[in-house]
């Protein structure tokens, strides 16, 4: 018998949700595991004897190297037929994370309506006047007002990033195989040794579906100005050279779409508060 295992692994908001959803549904495997973070966890698994798909994000992991190494290494036994590394470009990351932020804040805490508005109000304006607002100001927005997403925050995800692209180069070939987002939401896989493995269905399902803002949509230039490329330079340079993407300036190839910005944002709001409001009784 054959056990089909599949390990997929990122940072948060490089497409690891829709990647391994896309392999599960491809391969019609029932048991979907979603971000474990104990080694338990794959001891449990390295026993059963079953098909099934396990994503994790690096960053619930960078700071436990060797364990994570014990993982890849197949040291226990666990198996799996690949290891699917994702990478994407950190400029893209940085505005999914931007916009993906507001679900946990309001999941976690207490909010009123007013907070909500204040919130939007930043990508409401963005979108009415993009060139009045820069990536800059949309950060000191969040973390001024709600304390979130502030320059620091960005520093530790950059530096969570870096590891991450280095510890990929550093990874003997036979032990990885790569992934590109930008490959993947294009369906340039002509050679890619995963082609067969992502030609079903991308539906993340119904739980899941607020972790895809525009779905693959390459609109994540509209929200740079020119005024952020020096500082944003310094702090995703060095990691989007290191993962193989250009860091020249670029400018937005399309308006920015209020479904992928400002109503994304506010939907995946109210279902956080609905969330929490359901947790609490």
């Amino acid at each position: 018998m054959n056990i089909r295992k599949y390990f997929v692994i990122g940072l948060a908001k490089t497409g690891t949700t829709v990647v391994s959803k896309t392999i599960q549904n491809t391969m019609s495997i029932n048991d979907y595991y979603m971000e474990p973070k104990d080694a338990s966890f794959f001891e449990a698994i390295s026993t059963r004897e079953n098909d099934c798909v396990v994503k994790v994000l690096y960053d619930h992991w960078v700071d436990r190297p060797n364990l994570f190494n014990s993982i890849v290494y197949n040291e226990f036994n666990t198996n799996f037929l690949a290891n699917i590394f994702i990478v994407r470009d950190p400029r893209a990351e940085i505005i999914s994370r931007l916009h993906y932020v507001a679900y946990p804040y309001f999941e976690n805490r207490a909010s009123s309506e007013s907070d909500v508005q204040k919130w939007l109000e930043i990508f409401r304006r963005k979108e009415s006047d993009p060139g009045a607002v820069s990536l800059r100001d949309i950060t000191h927005h969040l973390a001024t007002n709600f304390n979130v997403f502030g320059a620091e925050e960005i520093k530790q995800s950059s530096t969570a990033a870096i590891r991450y692209a280095e510890y990929l180069s550093n990874l003997p070939k036979e032990l990885k195989t790569v992934l590109r987002y930008e490959d993947f939401v294009s369906g340039n896989l002509t050679d890619h040794p995963l082609r067969d493995l992502l030609v079903g269905s991308r539906d993340v399902g119904d739980d899941l579906r607020r972790t895809r803002r525009s779905g693959g949509e390459d609109d994540w230039h509209a929200f740079f100005h020119p005024s952020d490329y020096e500082w944003l330079r310094e702090i995703l340079g060095n990691t989007a050279q290191l993962l193989g993407y250009d860091f020249a300036p670029t400018g937005p190839k399309h308006a920015i779409n209020p479904e992928n910005s400002s109503q994304y944002v506010e939907q995946i709001i109210r279902e956080a508060q609905r969330k929490r409001l359901s947790n609490a009784k």
